[in-house]
């Protein structure tokens, strides 16, 4: 059965393998942008407990937040029931009014996976900032600790597109009950399909960076 909350801890980990980096020549440190930085192994072990703190925090705060979604569905739900059994000739009124509040609060909490991310990369740049200047990283090494999840990367952007397609089409008027958009199921479904080998190489980082680990990842 499908997790959500666990498929995303489990990326999350993953990139966390790909930020604290074990090489040659001692740990890196990738802040998401530019060159890693040299830190030693306390500041390894320091910082990557401190993201699984921050990720554990976030996991926990989703939960909540899921919860927080489903009782305003509910309550506002309600509302509306008793508005169209009290006086039904404002019901329209009462969802017009209250749609965009209910829109408002589920995009800010839909996108709190974002904004922790945004966050935890602010938190990355302060720390590289707060390091003294280490020796230099030969470029050749910092390329070869480099991790991407590529194929990730192509899944979300394959989704994304498809999904994209049906708003625009939405929105300019189109009847999306005629036919079926072919463009978009075969975006999607792609997407759907590079998601597969993403999880493999998220769990080929996760088992091959771990602190102490003596086999160069």
């Amino acid at each position: 059965m499908w997790k959500p909350r666990q498929t995303f801890q489990d990326a999350e980990r993953a990139r966390i393998a790909r930020i604290v980096r074990n090489s040659e020549a001692g740990w890196l440190l990738y802040p998401g942008i530019g060159a890693p930085a040299a830190i030693s192994e306390r500041q390894a072990e320091r910082i990557e407990h401190d993201l699984l703190r921050q990720l554990d925090r976030f996991i926990a705060a989703g939960r909540s937040m899921e919860r927080r979604i489903f009782l305003a569905g509910i309550a506002c739900g309600g509302w509306l029931l008793c508005v169209q059994a009290i006086a039904p000739r404002y019901a329209g009124l009462a969802l017009g009014l209250m749609t965009p509040f209910l829109l408002a609060y589920v995009l800010w909490e839909g996108t709190l996976d974002l904004r922790f991310r945004l966050s935890r990369r602010r938190w990355l740049r302060a720390q590289v900032a707060s390091l003294s200047p280490g020796t230099a990283i030969p470029p050749e090494i910092a390329r070869r600790h480099r991790r991407y999840n590529l194929f990730q990367l192509i899944s979300y952007a394959l989704t994304l597109s498809g999904v994209g397609r049906v708003l625009w089409r939405y929105f300019a008027g189109v009847d999306l009950t005629v036919a079926v958009d072919v463009p978009a199921v075969v975006l999607v479904t792609a997407g759907c399909l590079f998601y597969l080998p993403a999880q493999k190489v998220d769990a080929t980082h996760r088992r091959r960076r771990w602190l102490g680990n003596a086999e160069s990842p």
